[in-house]
């Protein structure tokens, strides 16, 4: 009985794998070149790419963008990210090198996914958006309760709300969030 769940869960495993392949890299530096950076292997804990001359890599504390020597930091991302983030998603900063390269492909954590944005009613709403103090919810028939979790899924905060009840969020770091509601429904923001 137990061989018959093992294939289903070897595949769903493989397909996730699968679908975080490749980085592109655009508009960096000479010394570090543009084009598809492909997965390598895990460092400190995440997976690397590499197109044989640079590397992305987790340090630990940070991604960076280097040659595979390591004599210098061409850009960095401070987000804490499965994998490398994309441009999109938070902007990478020069070091040894200008400008920063915009990064996108299969192999980043990006924007939520359209899924999240199904999810959410189109007669509730959120603003302002992207916000920075507070976010307002319009469209709720009654006292919801809710919770904010970040998008790697860590929940951050939790309360009820009413309709047109203005929310602080002046704590939350910048990024992205997604607020639910017990009633089933999902929407997103942005705190700058």
């Amino acid at each position: 009985m137990n061989q018959i769940y093992l294939l289903p869960t070897i595949l769903f495993f493989s397909f996730i794998n699968l679908s975080a392949q490749t980085v592109t890299i655009t508009g960096s530096c000479a010394s570090f070149v543009d084009g598809v950076y492909t997965l390598s292997s895990d460092v400190n804990g995440k997976p690397s790419y590499t197109d044989g001359d640079s590397i992305i890599q987790w340090t630990g504390t940070r991604w960076e963008h280097n040659p595979i020597d390591g004599t210098q930091v061409g850009m960095y991302n401070d987000s804490d990210t499965a994998n490398p983030p994309a441009s999109s998603f938070s902007p990478w900063t020069p070091e040894d090198c200008d400008p920063a390269g915009v990064f996108s492909g299969d192999g980043t954590s990006s924007t939520l996914s359209a899924t999240d944005a199904e999810l959410s009613n189109k007669n509730i709403r959120l603003f302002p958006n992207p916000t920075t103090d507070f976010i307002q919810i319009s469209g709720l028939t009654k006292t919801e309760k809710y919770s904010i979790s970040n998008i790697l899924g860590a929940k951050i905060k939790e309360g009820t709300l009413s309709e047109n009840e203005k929310l602080d969020i002046q704590n939350l770091n910048t990024g992205l969030y997604l607020i639910k509601f017990d009633n089933g429904h999902t929407l997103k923001f942005r705190k700058n």
